[in-house]
């Protein structure tokens, strides 16, 4: 079996990022220190799964507390495979990011019903806190 010279992280974060038109990497960096640990030529599970059962041990593999994902369900299975005591946890940075397009969504549904409103239904909207008293 090849190892690294190196020690899986406790503390692991997974993501990916396009190289090419339909190629999509899979990387892993160490969450404590931010440093790149490897890029695999894919993300599919088969080739993850390999990556670290190749080059790490099993005892290594038991050493990681939390592995950082973000939405994507098919990182879960492989992590409570390969890391049975890793903790999963969801990226703030992505939860921000949905919540943002949810609410820009909403935002310009709100603003296309305003803009579909005639007049009368504007200024009764707007106004709503003037009685007319």
């Amino acid at each position: 079996m090849q190892t690294y010279d190196r020690t899986l992280p406790e503390n692991l974060s997974f993501d990916e990022f396009k190289v090419a038109i339909e190629q999509i990497t899979f990387i892993y960096i160490d969450l404590a220190s931010g440093d790149l640990l490897d890029i695999l030529p894919q993300r599919d599970r088969r080739t993850i799964r390999n990556h670290f059962t190749t080059y790490f041990t099993f005892k290594q593999h038991k050493r990681v507390k939390t592995v950082t994902i973000d939405m994507n369900a098919s990182y879960q299975g492989v992590i409570k495979d390969l890391f049975p005591n890793a903790k999963i946890i969801i990226d703030s940075f992505h939860i921000v990011q949905l919540m943002t397009r949810v609410m820009n969504k909403t935002r310009v549904i709100i603003i296309r019903a305003f803009n579909t409103s005639n007049g009368e239904d504007k200024r009764n909207t707007v106004g709503s806190s003037d009685t007319g008293d």
